[in-house]
């Protein structure tokens, strides 16, 4: 799902998106503590996803992760 439609089913859900600092890029969303975000390295250059399931966001947020990228790090390694 794109991050923006993400965050518009966040917000009819009631919770609050903000858009801080992660990494060294400004303006990605957070809900709470958790960046919609998940840091990546491919031949040498960095990047964020943005892009993610809803469900692995939710569950995300809902387990205090620091990013939705922390999450399926750890949900890939189970």
């Amino acid at each position: 799902m794109k991050k923006e439609n993400i965050i518009k089913n966040l917000e009819k859900r009631g919770l609050t998106v903000e858009f801080r600092r992660f990494g060294h890029w400004d303006n990605v969303p957070h809900v709470g503590k958790t960046a919609i975000a998940q840091h990546y390295c491919v031949n040498g250059t960095q990047g964020i996803r943005t892009d993610f399931k809803f469900l692995d966001v939710l569950l995300a947020i809902v387990g205090d992760w620091e990013s939705v990228g922390e999450y399926l790090e750890y949900k890939q390694n189970l």
